[in-house]
């Protein structure tokens, strides 16, 4: 049969709460008003250090921070705060029962989302759990896919 390979974050879970406050979180730490609801959504996909210059200016030690008090936090509880989608658990199922090989690709660090992965009720049926590695700044899909 074939690999199916799926996103993480808007694919298999709706991830909204845990990111999205994850980031207010970060932003306040360094005492920066975070911005709304709508913009802090349109974040969640791309990686943090393409995110955080739109209110952080350019300033590389200043976004690593913020980078580095939004991991403490979703580390902590963010990770956890997601709602898996509705029927999403039945397919995953259908497919490994069909013999389809299952993995996931997202940009999330690749130790979160096995832990993210792991713990949904139908995670052991994927094979595999790819992203970039603790320190890693930029994770292009494209070549986490490749």
């Amino acid at each position: 049969m074939s690999l199916i390979l799926f996103d993480l974050d808007g694919t298999l879970i709706d991830s909204e709460i845990g990111i999205t406050q994850t980031m207010a979180h970060a932003l306040r730490a360094l005492d920066v008003e975070p911005p709304g609801q709508d913009i802090l959504r349109s974040w969640i996909g791309p990686p943090l250090h393409a995110s955080f210059p739109s209110v952080l200016g350019e300033d590389p030690a200043r976004i690593d921070l913020a980078v580095h008090h939004y991991r403490e936090r979703f580390n902590e509880i963010g990770w956890s705060e997601h709602v898996v989608y509705a029927g999403i658990g039945e397919l995953v199922t259908m497919l490994s029962v069909r013999g389809h090989r299952l993995a996931v690709v997202t940009s999330k660090i690749s130790d979160q989302a096995r832990r993210i992965v792991d713990h949904l009720p139908f995670g052991h049926l994927f094979d595999a759990v790819y992203g970039p590695a603790e320190g890693v700044r930029s994770s292009e899909k494209a070549a986490l896919v490749a």
